[in-house]
């Protein structure tokens, strides 16, 4: 019987083994794939945050061409309210 339980030792620690030998290059092959997921979900940020910027701006652009000579006013982070006057060529 002691045999039979010095191989159910030695199963267990190969399987121990394989299990941990498998989880190590699990996770190291998965390192690029995180490393692409962080700079994806960067670059998702920055275009988000870009977004509304970039449409304040279109909509000024096309009032101002519509309105030609006129000022747009602007509310700044304290609450002050300054007017500015753009003039776009006419073409």
């Amino acid at each position: 019987m002691e045999v039979r339980g010095a191989y159910h030792g030695t199963v267990t620690l190969v399987l121990a083994a394989f299990f941990g030998i498998s989880l190590f290059f699990a996770r190291w092959a998965l390192r690029p794939v995180e490393r692409a997921w962080g700079q994806q979900q960067f670059v998702a940020d920055a275009s988000h945050e870009l977004k509304t910027p970039l449409t304040v701006i279109l909509a000024n652009t096309s009032i101002l061409k519509s309105r030609p000579g006129e000022t747009i006013a602007v509310t700044s982070e304290d609450g002050e309210d300054t007017a500015f006057t753009v003039r776009l060529p006419v073409a």
